[in-house]
């Protein structure tokens, strides 16, 4: 027995001297950390392609053979696509990055910059065709092995032998060359590499290849001298011939082939006019082989002063015998501008009658102009109906063009009140063939859709909590989910606005039945209420604890029994295991487990037309790598390893954590510490938060520069704890709420011996660097505080801007996030107790605020606000202002320099560091960008 714990201690103690042989995370390593994208699998299963690409630098693409477990690679290859018939792959090949660099660090002219270049991986012969200077590539969807790419250059032309001529008087005898027109289109290049057969066009303004890769359509607008010449011709790659479609002087755009690659459509203007073009659209079928006009200003259906509209693509229906368009006021040329800019005044006109702000109509104002309506012009019957308006502006078809009825919608009405009290839409069931449309729902706030094959409009009741059909030929209203005995809304809803729903899984075929989520089951649903509702998950996802969610791994399959059995995405509520079920929808037994673990699983992908799957999961200590198997989850293999370097580093591990709030509600939390964590050693803390997060416990996160919160991983490789309290809210207090959620977690946590109850800091993100900022105010529980993005005046925040989308802040205070469910002049008060500027006197903490000078999300004066009253206040405050840079930061640079200085301002409060310059005596103005003041003090 004493050999036994001897040995055993040995062992502990070795693993515990190989953790703290580890290295620590640093800044330095973000550059070298990997990412994993861009994968696919081929359809016939034999072939896997995916990048793997540090943060910074040039990655690799992979190719893995299935049959042979052969793993080749390309440097900088990007964007792969493999062929749908499996037997190649294209892909760009970018530039070296740092001799980019080096050249735009040497002010090298853009055009003179290294291009692209072009890949074509042809797997039988295990060879790469490479073909430089290329813009992009397009291929074929389906069954064939055609693609398209567009060169950066022109064709180069041969040069001619200048002709020998005779002098006179000293000037030779030649006449003077026209100069050439410069043209705008594209030199294109229709390739086979399989076939080896090719097909160059030049001057090409626009293309499209068809689905099957059978045709391809161009367009050439070539430019004379005081005309532009027209020519649309189209090429069948089987035999390589070309056919002329149209000539004509004018312009033409948007060609469009459908599905057979045997019809077309585009749009032509035959005016002279350099802006604001009319445009009419064409159609061409291969039995005629002669394009016709077939909508204009004058067509039968079109609204009065309407015509073909540039601004939206034709695009065919799936079977061919529809051709959608868009339409819209027939463009007017603008006067010709006499003012100079500085005899014009600049003025936005507010006014309360505005359905929306300002902002917003700035932001949206390029759109609206380019605003299109839907129309849809029958092939056979060549008659034209205009499907919405300015009076129901939006619509969706299903079955891809098929369906003989859409679901229209619209919310002017109600966009004016959007700024306060949310979305709202009217819907309205539209007869595609005929245009006329039935008013179903008005002021309707909760989900809708058409069902597949267009029987009922499905749409979730918030005020009831249940889920209705509407029969639209018998105009019955259907209640599908009362009386079913669980709910069907979103029970942890805690925003002062009623609950979503869970939403719904699909239809099956002839719209015979709905399948309708709870939180944890599936309902199978008759519309028509003749048979009563079955769960097809028995309930077991209920008694168990798991929410199931359908997988649909052929996004082709239009109905929900179109896979069966069928698989199921499952996440256990209790222990927060990941995995996948399989749901037999003949058997009627209860789902089966195919795979569960300690993992987050990620959407699986399926060859197209072989028994396997790609799919990935991760875990704190896991990186989200590669696996494959077949669809039942056997023979599972491990096909990548993107970070082996990580073995290197001091890591860590996570851990669930439960305690009583002060109000005795049992919350949830994450308790992250060191790999070479020392139980009888003392540790600082960081405590972050945002809402519910203990359900991301398998997350991974690769260390990497913060866009605007901690690294839990690099801190915990730094010596910290990190602390990751759930949160929940009551109406009108958020701030009390925040406390009794996040202060108890924090005095739970201080009662394990190894936390280090004096150096506890916590840090937060917008919603969160708000509670950040208010917590500092109610407790001196912290040793510092960091503050990302507060609002912390919600009198003045709650009638800003949403710079970024242009919206009122209002709807977040009265029905959102900011939880107070009255406007200020209803309950002041509640807006005082939830402001941290008032109650800026308590804050004995010290605090670091990051608020930028283009957050779209908060306006920045919220953090000038709180930083100059604590400034006035006398107390310890710093604040962090990114030029240019958003909400979250996005440039690089400025995320390094948050990470640094972040981790500067803890290790000093926390662990007793020396303080940097930077916050000891600042950077004066003068000094800007030529000091960091991350040197730390003596």
């Amino acid at each position: 027995m004493n050999r036994i714990l001897l040995f055993a201690a040995f062992v502990l103690l070795t693993i515990s001297l190989a953790a703290q042989s580890k290295k620590v995370l640093t800044p330095e390593v973000y550059p070298i950390w990997k990412n994993i994208k861009n994968q696919q699998i081929s359809n016939d299963g034999k072939w896997l392609c995916y990048e793997i690409d540090p943060q910074k630098g040039d990655g690799f693409l992979y190719l893995y053979n299935f049959e042979t477990k052969k793993l080749d690679s390309i440097a900088r290859g990007v964007r792969a696509k493999i062929a749908p018939t499996g037997d190649y792959m294209a892909f760009k090949i970018v530039p070296q990055y740092d001799s980019l660099r080096k050249l735009k660090l040497a002010k090298t002219a853009k055009k003179k910059l290294p291009k692209d270049s072009l890949g074509i991986w042809l797997f039988e012969k295990d060879t790469i065709i490479k073909i430089a200077k290329v813009k992009n590539f397009e291929m074929a969807h389906d069954s064939s092995a055609w693609m398209v790419y567009t060169m950066f250059d022109a064709k180069k032309k041969a040069q001619k032998k200048e002709k020998k001529g005779f002098w006179f008087f000293g000037k030779k005898n030649k006449k003077t060359a026209k100069k050439e027109i410069k043209q705008k289109g594209d030199y294109i290049i229709a390739f086979n590499p399989i076939a080896n057969q090719k097909q160059e066009f030049e001057n090409i303004s626009e293309f499209d290849i068809s689905r099957y890769g059978n045709s391809i359509a161009l367009i050439s607008n070539i430019k004379k001298d005081s005309t532009t010449e027209v020519k649309i011709s189209i090429f069948y790659t089987e035999n390589q011939k070309i056919d002329s479609v149209f000539n004509k002087e004018g312009r033409a755009d948007k060609i469009s082939l459908d599905w057979s690659g045997k019809q077309m459509a585009f749009l032509f203007a035959g005016d002279t006019a350099k802006k604001n073009k009319v445009y009419d659209l064409y159609y061409w079928d291969n039995n005629n082989n002669k394009a016709i006009l077939v909508a204009d200003s004058s067509t039968q259906g079109m609204i009065t002063g309407w015509t073909p509209s540039i601004n939206a693509y034709p695009y065919f229906s799936k079977d061919g015998s529809r051709l959608f368009f868009g339409t819209a006021k027939k463009p007017v040329q603008e006067p010709k501008d006499t003012l100079l800019d500085s005899e014009k005044y600049h003025v936005d006109v507010w006014n309360y009658q505005d359905k929306q702000l300002q902002p917003m109509q700035k932001l949206r104002a390029k759109r609206e102009a380019k605003r299109t309506y839907q129309a849809v012009w029958f092939v056979k019957d060549q008659r034209m109906v205009q499907l919405t308006d300015s009076s129901m502006q939006n619509i969706q078809i299903g079955q891809e063009g098929n369906a003989n009825f859409a679901m229209g919608y619209d919310n002017q009405k109600y966009q004016k009140e959007q700024s306060w009290n949310g979305w709202y839409n009217d819907y309205y069931i539209v007869n595609i063939n005929s245009g006329t449309r039935e008013l179903v729902l008005e002021y309707h706030a909760g989900s809708a859709s058409l069902s597949t094959d267009g029987h009922y409009l499905l749409y979730y009741k918030k005020t009831d909590s249940t889920w209705y059909a509407y029969d639209h030929k018998a105009h019955q209203h259907r209640a599908l989910t009362k009386g079913l005995g669980v709910n069907f809304y979103n029970e942890q809803n805690d925003v002062p606005e009623l609950p979503d729903a869970y939403g719904s899984a699909g239809w099956y075929k002839n719209d015979k039945y709905v399948v309708i989520k709870d939180r944890y089951d599936l309902w199978r649903i008759d519309p028509t209420m003749n048979t009563a509702a079955l769960n097809i998950t028995k309930g077991y996802g209920r008694e168990h604890f798991i929410r199931f969610n359908p997988i649909t791994l052929d996004r082709e399959h239009w109905y929900f029994n179109d896979e069966n059995p069928h698989l199921l995405s499952a996440f256990n509520e209790k222990n927060k295991q990941g995995g996948f079920y399989q749901l037999d929808l003949d058997e009627g037994s209860v789902p089966s487990e195919l795979i569960m673990s300690d993992h987050r699983y990620y959407y699986p992908l399926k060859a197209k037309n072989a028994n396997r799957l790609i799919w990935r999961r991760s875990s704190f200590t896991d990186f989200y790598n590669i696996f494959t198997s077949t669809t039942d989850f056997q023979n599972i293999e491990q096909l990548t390893d993107a970070n082996p370097q990580q073995k290197d580093y001091n890591w860590g591990t996570v851990e669930l954590v439960h305690w009583k709030a002060f109000d005795g509600e049992e919350l949830d939390g994450l308790l992250y510490k060191p790999e070479d964590f020392d139980s009888t050693k003392k540790y600082p803390v960081i405590v972050y938060f945002y809402e519910r997060y203990s359900d991301d416990i398998h997350n991974h996160y690769i260390p990497k520069p913060s866009h605007s919160i901690v690294n839990f991983t690099e801190y915990v490789s730094n010596g910290y704890i990190v602390f990751v309290p759930d949160v929940t809210y009551k109406t009108g207090h958020p701030a009390q709420s925040a406390y009794n959620a996040i202060v108890s977690g924090t005095e739970y946590i201080k009662r394990f011996p190894f936390v280090d109850g004096k150096h506890i800091g916590i840090q937060g993100q917008s919603w969160g660097g708000y509670q950040v900022a208010m917590l500092v105010t109610m407790t001196d529980i912290y040793a510092c505080a960091e503050s990302g993005a507060p609002v912390t005046n919600m009198f003045s925040a709650y009638g800003g801007i949403r710079w970024g989308s242009g919206m009122s802040r209002a709807f977040q205070y009265e029905k959102g996030q900011s939880r107070i469910g009255v406007s200020p002049w209803e309950s002041p008060e509640l807006y005082i107790e939830n402001s941290p500027i008032f109650h800026a006197d308590k804050v004995n903490t010290p605090l670091l605020i990051m608020h930028n000078d283009k957050d779209g999300a908060v306006p920045w004066w919220q953090g000038i606000e709180y930083f100059s009253d604590l400034r006035r206040l006398g107390k310890k405050v710093w604040m962090l202002s990114y030029n240019n840079d958003d909400h979250n930061l996005m440039k690089w640079p400025n995320r390094v320099d948050l990470s640094i200085r972040m981790m500067q301002f803890f290790d000093h409060y926390l662990k007793g560091k020396p303080m940097p310059i930077w916050m000891s005596k600042g950077i004066p103005a003068t000094k800007k960008g030529k000091m960091d003041g991350y040197e730390l003090e003596d």
